[in-house]
């Protein structure tokens, strides 16, 4: 979709000579942090990510070097600083006419917005938090967002999950950030490439911390309104509001993985001048599996699940052998691949699992520091030997509690 716009406009801007094409989305939703793993794809997208637009201008640079150049204007705003920004300059009477659902085929000219998606999440948050509500009546919404019923679980799922993130976020610290979002952190990083690192982190986690605060302010505010209502019971148990306030989480069907890498804890903290972490490691490995998908998770690197990440989960028991055994990292054994029948149903395939378990890591950890490893990751190779989980690294077993 990026692309297409950015093509349009493109070509009306050298048809007039304009040399700025801009896309205007706030920082929040273009980074789009992955809100939960029960959540599959509602936050997924990256059109407007400062990585995908510094993309965009390289390849525009390509078809004319003295042409146009993409930027985003709102890039360090949230929702709620857009819609104030609305105000500020006297638009708010053209909100009720803006639409933001992306369940257009349900739309009808009473009720243009389905209230259960992540962005009418977004938009009625935010519009209750710049005090805006009178410009936005309930009635445009199918679904009341924080009041109405919820008869889809994946809906229930996604309403408490995305509020779980924002107040989440409204004050994680430094560390905490770069240790669960480190993989996002990275990409938005080298979206603005050559900017000091700590400037842009900087800025980054300020606006994830003020919408955690608007979205906190927002359920403040419900909670206040409804306080009768919630004492006496009279709210619908499918609804946002008693959903988050009864208990988090409860009566939340599980929903499949989100489908794009996540880091879970990092393994070193935010200097007082650079986001880094240390290439030398040594790292945390997280064995788990969705449903029966294996995944594995490097800290502060990236997230590899299905076949690549396989063999590594048949070897992560060699390991935990050899240190159960007490062996020294030295002493610890390699394996061959043809002994792992439940990792691969050939050779080849098992070899190709390794393969692209360490491609992955090697991407994620150029993507961090700006050069491949010195040798591959997670998966250390003993030539004929064969293969084994690099000793040094810290193994956490969620399928198999030890």
């Amino acid at each position: 979709r990026s692309l297409l716009f950015t093509a349009i406009g493109h070509s009306v801007a050298q048809a007039f000579g304009g040399k700025r094409l801009s896309f205007y989305e706030n920082g929040v939703v273009s980074h789009n942090l992955p809100i939960s793993p029960q959540v599959v794809g509602t936050m997924a997208t990256r059109t407007t990510h400062p990585q995908s637009i510094t993309l965009l201008n390289r390849l525009l640079a390509l078809i004319s070097p003295d042409g146009t150049k993409v930027s985003n204007p709102y890039q360090w705003m949230t929702k709620t600083e857009v819609i104030e920004r609305i105000a500020q300059f006297s638009g708010q009477d053209m909100i009720a006419k803006a639409v933001s659902c992306t369940h257009v085929r349900e739309q009808t000219a009473a009720k243009t917005h389905c209230g259960r998606c992540s962005q009418c999440l977004d938009r009625r948050f935010a519009i209750l938090a710049a005090g805006l509500e009178a410009h936005d009546p309930e009635d445009f919404y199918s679904t009341d967002v924080l009041l109405g019923i919820r008869a889809d679980d994946q809906y229930k799922t996604l309403a408490v999950e995305w509020t779980r993130h924002a107040i989440d976020l409204r004050e994680i610290d430094d560390k905490a950030f770069l240790g669960k979002f480190g993989t996002e952190t990275s990409r938005v990083l080298q979206g603005h490439t050559p900017s000091p690192k700590e400037e842009i982190f900087g800025l980054m986690i300020g606006m994830h911390r003020r919408h955690g605060v608007a979205v906190h302010k927002v359920m403040m505010q419900a909670v206040a309104l409804q306080q009768a209502a919630l004492v006496d019971h009279q709210l619908q148990p499918s609804c946002l509001l008693r959903l988050w306030i009864s208990d988090p989480g409860s009566n939340v069907a599980d929903l499949p993985s989100i489908q794009h890498p996540q880091a879970v804890v990092a393994t070193e903290a935010i200097g007082e001048t650079e986001v880094i972490l240390d290439p030398a490691g040594p790292w945390t490995a997280r064995f788990s599996l969705i449903g029966s998908k294996p995944v594995v998770v490097v800290d502060g690197l990236a997230r590899v699940s299905g076949a690549p990440a396989q063999v590594a989960h048949q070897l992560k028991e060699f390991w935990f052998d050899d240190v159960a055994n007490g062996r020294t990292p030295k002493d610890h054994h390699f394996v061959l691949l043809y002994t792992l029948p439940k990792a691969a149903p050939t050779k080849e395939t098992a070899k190709q699992s390794v393969r692209r378990c360490r491609k992955a890591l090697s991407d994620a950890y150029e993507l961090v520091f700006g050069y491949k490893p010195a040798q591959p990751l997670l998966i250390e190779s003993g030539g004929k030997l064969g293969y084994r989980i690099d000793p040094l690294t810290k193994v956490i077993d969620f399928t198999n509690p030890r």
